[in-house]
Order: structure tokens, then C-alpha cells, then sequence
């Protein structure tokens, strides 16, 4: 099988399952969510936030900027390892990999093609938790914040990784996925 025929299938394969998922609860299984709208469902803002958020487990997948997938207890991460372009199939639960998929990677010179030099060190991923605004910017710090007609109130600044993070977070019931340069790491908030 050619190298195109067997990304199309896997790139069809999970397309087929994530729609096919997209349905439960909780399920994050697409860049901002269910709905590619920001909006978290199934989080219960807490009266008083934590200075920390409890940290469940952490993986080392590789380099990459993409936003994890959440279907059911499956969280998929694409990362590149070497020269290698690779799928990840982590159990949400205890972060150990059932599966993984990978093909070579084609990078013909090294070289940058463009460079971008807007800041988006600001709010970075902003996210619709109802009563709340969830935001995880470049510097790695999860912050709550309420807002109102002519301000934010500030509820909590969390620090949740020591690399940059460029990914959404992905929020389901208590559960923070962080995909930071080169990890995972699954925070709970309780």
C-alpha cells in the first residue's frame, strides 16, 4: 500500500470514529471542542479555585503544537518523533499507550518558508466554561477569569507546564488535558 493510500485511511478512520463519537458527553474530539466553538460542557466551576491543580500523570509523546482528542477514554495526540509524523492513542485514564501509528515525515530543505511574528502570548486558547472563561497562553499558566460588562475578574493563575503550550486545553467534567512542547499531562481540578 502506497504511503498516500494508507495516511487517506487512517486520516478517513479516525474522521469516521470522531464523528461517529462526537456525540457523547464529554467528548473533546476536535479543536475547540464538539461544536469547533470554545464552549466546555460538564464543568462545575468551583466556589473557591485552587492554587494547583492535582496532577494525575505526564507523558513524553514528542514535539507538536495540536490539540489533543478526547472519545471517551481515548485521547489521540499527533506529535512528530524523529522523522517520523506519528498518531498516539493514550488511555485518558492512566496515560499508557495502546496504539500508535507513524509514517516518515517530508521536510525537503530545513529551511522556513515564513515566519509569523504576532504575539499570542496574551489569553492564547480561550475557552466558554459558562460562568467562566478558561485560558491557557503560550506561558503555560491555566487561567480563570469572570467576566462581566466592563472587565475580568481574575479567579485563578495556575501554572501547568514548564514548556510552552500552544495547543487548547481539553476540559472534560474535572479533567484538564495539557499538551504542552512535548507532553501530555492529564490536571484534575478537585
Amino acid at each position: 500500500m502506497s504511503l498516500a493510500n494508507r495516511m487517506i485511511g487512517v486520516a478517513t478512520g479516525v474522521a469516521v470514529l470522531l464523528w461517529a463519537t462526537s456525540t457523547f458527553a464529554q467528548d473533546w474530539p476536535q479543536w475547540r471542542g464538539p461544536n469547533r466553538d470554545g464552549k466546555v460542557t460538564g464543568f462545575t466551576v468551583p466556589q473557591t479555585w485552587p492554587k494547583t491543580l492535582s496532577q494525575k500523570w505526564k507523558t513524553t509523546v514528542g514535539l507538536g503544537d495540536a490539540t489533543p482528542a478526547l472519545v471517551g477514554d481515548k485521547l489521540y495526540v499527533a506529535v512528530r518523533q524523529g522523522g517520523n509524523e506519528v498518531t498516539l492513542c493514550l488511555d485518558a485514564g492512566t496515560g499508557k499507550e495502546p496504539w500508535r501509528d507513524k509514517y516518515a515525515a517530508v521536510a525537503v530543505t530545513g529551511k522556513a518558508a515564513w515566519t509569523d511574528s504576532v504575539r499570542r502570548d496574551r489569553f492564547g486558547a480561550l475557552l466558554d466554561a459558562g460562568s467562566v472563561i478558561l485560558a491557557l497562553p503560550a506561558n503555560s499558566e491555566f487561567i480563570a477569569f469572570q467576566p462581566t460588562d466592563k472587565e475580568y475578574e481574575e479567579l485563578a493563575r495556575i501554572k501547568v507546564s514548564d514548556t510552552p503550550t500552544y495547543a487548547h486545553p481539553v476540559v472534560a467534567g474535572n479533567r484538564v488535558f495539557i499538551k504542552d512542547r512535548d507532553a501530555v499531562t492529564l490536571w484534575t481540578l478537585d
